[in-house]
């Protein structure tokens, strides 16, 4: 199992999304799970950006909503959580 890090400003995102989503609140914090017992679980869709965003993974909350992240053996650094329009 990875450890799940955030940052301030994730953690900053995180609280405004749940206040913004409250229906999303128990979907989020599965997704978080997964993420860390196993980053590809299929559920996530979890796949490889491009572009200038190339380094990160994005994985699905559910069909609107993201969370896209960096991972390690050890580790999963969220970044930033959001529709596809306001994380991408």
């Amino acid at each position: 199992m990875r450890e799940l890090i955030s940052s301030g400003s994730f953690n900053k995102k995180l609280g405004e999304f749940l206040s913004n989503h409250p229906e999303l609140q128990i979907k989020t914090k599965r997704t978080l799970e997964l993420l860390a017992k196993d980053v590809f679980y299929p559920l996530l869709k979890t796949h490889k950006l491009s572009g200038t965003l190339k380094i990160f993974y994005s994985a699905n909350i559910n069909y609107q909503y993201r969370i896209y992240f960096l991972f390690d053996k050890e580790s999963v650094i969220l970044v930033n959580i959001g529709s596809h329009d306001e994380v991408y």
